[in-house]
């Protein structure tokens, strides 16, 4: 598998928190309360999106979890108490088991999370996080101006 320097990756990591972040205040501006099953992106359809430069090599969902790692670290140092955003983004599985929730990286930020749990457990768990995500409302403005990547288009990934 091929690696990503760590100045790509806070580039990358920056990216995908514009991208997230900007998601919910584009469906916030729209007066929309969407659910997590509207809201949620799966890892290949965010690294087109953003033009992830790893998108097309094996494995290149570890590196985009690896990535997901370090904006979390990143929100942290800003603020401990920001949503875990990163519940937004989730796999495509054939195994209804897996399809629509986060990896198994998930389980970092979220120690009651685990990938092999029933999907209804899982459910309960992404809801509750993608609620504290939405709740969390326009302050993701705040973050994304402190620690997003800074550009006048960002890019913003909605389901519509």
């Amino acid at each position: 598998m091929a690696k990503m320097t760590l100045e790509e990756r806070e580039k990358y990591a920056r990216i995908i928190l514009a991208t997230l972040g900007g998601s919910v205040l584009a469906a916030k501006a729209q007066g929309k309360k969407p659910t997590f099953e509207e809201m949620r992106v799966t890892y290949l359809a965010l690294a087109k999106a953003i033009k992830y430069p790893a998108y097309k090599w094996p494995g290149f969902t570890r590196l985009v979890g690896h990535t997901l790692a370090d904006m979390r670290a990143m929100l942290d140092h800003f603020d401990e108490g920001v949503p875990l955003i990163e519940v937004m983004v989730v796999r495509k599985d054939n195994r209804p088991k897996y399809n629509g929730y986060p990896g198994k990286g998930f389980s970092a930020p979220c120690p009651e999370y685990d990938v092999e749990m029933d999907p209804a457990k899982k459910k309960k768990i992404v809801d509750a996080h993608f609620a504290e995500v939405w709740k969390y409302g326009h302050r993701w403005a705040d973050v994304i101006d402190k620690l997003g990547w800074r550009t006048s288009n960002l890019i913003m990934y909605h389901r519509g």
